[in-house]
């Protein structure tokens, strides 16, 4: 059976090139024809130059929203500042009022232990014109002791309370100087010092000190386990009995500086096999994309 020969493409491809600059000196209407084909298939530099405008009025309107929003962000978190300054004024006003009614009571007290020395003193004087009441005298002498002993067990306990209460206040105000953003050394304390109230205060752990603390500490990923190979970056880590605190203050935050802070502990983790790594993320005021990040990434968040 004989069958159709199939047609040479390349043959007719190639013999179509080589008259084809002939046909359009002949035919000048071929040249239309074509001239249309490509009109349609392709756009014109006119339309190429309009899209081109479109596109930079599109960057202009996209940088001038991006300058506003940067605007907002910064008047926010002026007044963030402002209005913790003053809670930290109000609350130094108000221990500075409990101080002071504090230093009234131990007055008294020392007044009441002034006259008891000197009811004992005139006792003691009149011992013999009161032999008969010997007695008697004793019991109230037992008396007075006990009470002054009691007394100065107050005392005590009220020294005790207002260290614990300097200690709390004082933890307290690093905290909140630490994660708004405003934490620097001063009265001679250094930097780690304020760390480590700060921290005290906010992890709940008492056995933090700045020995423990250490601050923008380098992190190189040499094998490309999370970043790429060589990657360098800083952390800040409390180091304690075994384990590693990773933490990252932001006085604001966003999705991505969550993932960023998570995959710096998970380089961590990675190159300490036997040490217990904990993550910990502190923002005051965390949006809720970033407290959601956070659960994802297996990460705690003190806000």
């Amino acid at each position: 059976m004989l069958t159709n020969p199939q047609p040479d493409f390349t043959q007719f491809r190639d013999y179509l090139l080589k008259i084809l600059p002939q046909l359009l000196r002949e035919e000048p209407e071929l040249v239309a024809t074509i001239d249309g084909i490509v009109a349609r298939q392709f756009p014109r530099r006119d339309e190429f130059a309009r899209l081109l405008d479109e596109v930079k009025q599109l960057r202009q309107e996209i940088n001038l929203r991006l300058e506003l929003q940067s605007q907002e962000m910064q008047q926010r978190i002026d007044l963030l500042r402002q209005e913790m300054e003053q809670r930290l004024t109000a609350l130094r006003e108000d221990m500075e009022r409990r101080f002071e009614q504090m230093d009234k009571r131990f007055e008294q007290v020392d007044q009441q232990l002034a006259n008891l020395q000197e009811n004992v003193g005139n006792l003691q004087e009149n011992m013999g014109k009161l032999q008969e009441n010997v007695g008697n005298l004793q019991e109230n002498v037992g008396k007075l002791q006990t009470d002054n002993v009691q007394i100065k067990r107050d005392i005590l306990k009220l020294q005790a309370g207002q260290t614990s209460i300097l200690k709390t206040l004082n933890g307290q105000e690093a905290w909140l100087r630490m994660t708004i953003g405003i934490l620097h050394s001063d009265k001679g304390q250094i930097l780690e010092d304020l760390f480590a109230a700060g921290l005290r205060y906010g992890l709940k752990d008492d056995d933090i000190t700045p020995e423990t603390i250490r601050l923008r500490t380098p992190l190189t990923d040499f094998e490309g386990l999370v970043f790429k190979k060589g990657y360098v970056t800083e952390v800040d880590v409390v180091a304690q009995n075994g384990k590693l605190t990773v933490f990252e203050v932001k006085a604001t935050a966003k999705a991505g500086d969550v993932d960023i802070f998570a995959w710096k502990v998970e380089l961590v983790r990675a190159q300490s096999p036997t040490l217990s790594v904990r993550g910990v993320f502190i923002c005051i005021g965390a949006r809720p994309a970033v407290k959601q990040r956070c659960l994802e990434n297996g990460l705690e968040l003190l806000d």
